[in-house]
């Protein structure tokens, strides 16, 4: 009788908690996103815009209109659509590892203008108020 009534929470417990991830992943991974473009900002200069991001089936995210713009320059990235599937077994340890990433319709654009190249927010260095490119 008691093992039926553990095995009873337990499940019920399991449902609770499964109930609870499809409620409020959507509000994880909006806020997510959010965390991750502003430490783009501060940390490089970088402006990430996303048209849409949301789940696709149990743990797949599908993005939509992905953009990465430098404060100076051209388009570094822009990608119409971006869907990565996690490891479900890696989540559970929270290593996250991807079991798929697709990419469709995208591209990585690297110039350089005169003196300015878009990447170089990217390269550390010690003075990162100036995206001038050092010449050598």
């Amino acid at each position: 009788m008691l093992a039926r009534k553990i095995i009873q929470y337990s499940v019920a417990g399991f449902f609770l908690l499964l109930l609870l991830y499809m409620l409020f992943r959507n509000f994880v991974l909006h806020t997510i996103v959010d965390r991750v473009s502003l430490k783009l900002k501060n940390d490089f200069g970088l402006e990430l815009t996303i048209g849409s991001a949301e789940f696709s089936g149990i743990v797949t995210v599908k993005m939509n209109d992905i953009t990465v713009m430098p404060a100076v320059g051209d388009t570094l990235i822009h990608l119409d659509t971006l869907s990565a599937t996690p490891s479900l077994g890696s989540l559970l340890f929270f290593n996250i590892k991807m079991k798929s990433l697709e990419m469709k319709s995208g591209f990585v654009h690297l110039s350089c203008s005169g003196e300015y190249c878009n990447y170089s927010s990217l390269l550390k260095r010690k003075d990162r108020k100036s995206t001038r490119l050092n010449s050598s």
